[in-house]
């Protein structure tokens, strides 16, 4: 089984209007509401190839039943585990008459500890973890070692694990050997702390990690 991680999840809010003009009032004229954060889009891919898998992470309040309830009408399974503050809700600003898009990105609420190890003693029992696929920012409350954490989970369970970050979560995370990273090239150059020019110098400083 295929089991995506994403601690930070979000009920994606896009608003859609015309002429938008800073201080002004505009009017919406449609909006759309999606489950969000890179790992369910992970699932939301898998299930669109016919892969079966489990989304996990952690969801709170009104918002985050509204998020597992939009993967569920997709038809994507889900285990996430519950926390006492809200998911987060971001909201998109989609300009239709110049194609412009503004986003505003909430932080996130902040995890407990006691949350947090409800997370994993749920990621240690699952049955069947043949790849773990961790993607996406940390919530307030968790460290860069958490996906360490998680990685060492899926590293014993002998799963393939796929980590998709940035930043001091993706250095941090190098560290337990997961399979397979996906940093876009500006996340690698800020890893690497210097521009990495072509293919060669990429691989290079990727083999030396």
């Amino acid at each position: 089984m295929i089991y995506t991680v994403t601690l930070n999840p979000a009920l994606d809010r896009t608003l859609y209007g015309e002429s938008l003009a800073p201080g002004q009032s505009t009017r919406v004229r449609h909006e759309a509401r999606y489950a969000g954060g890179k790992g369910i889009d992970v699932s939301r891919a898998l299930r669109e190839m016919g892969s079966d898998n489990v989304a996990l992470g952690l969801i709170g309040g009104f918002d985050g039943k509204e998020l597992e309830g939009r993967l569920l009408l997709d038809v994507i399974s889900c285990l996430f585990t519950r926390i006492s503050n809200e998911t987060r809700t971001n909201i998109i600003i989609q300009d239709e008459s110049s194609g412009v898009e503004t986003a505003l990105l909430a932080r996130g609420p902040e995890v407990q500890p006691s949350e947090l190890m409800d997370f994993l003693e749920t990621l240690e029992n699952l049955p069947d973890m043949s790849f773990l696929v961790i993607s996406g920012s940390l919530p307030p409350g968790l460290t860069p070692e958490v996906y360490c954490r998680v990685i060492s989970v899926g590293n014993e369970r002998g799963a393939r694990v796929v980590l998709d970050t940035a930043g001091e979560a993706l250095r941090q995370g190098i560290r337990a050997r997961p399979a397979v990273i996906k940093p876009n090239r500006f996340e690698l150059a800020e890893l690497a702390g210097r521009e990495l020019a072509g293919v060669r110098a990429v691989s290079e400083y990727c083999m030396s990690l």
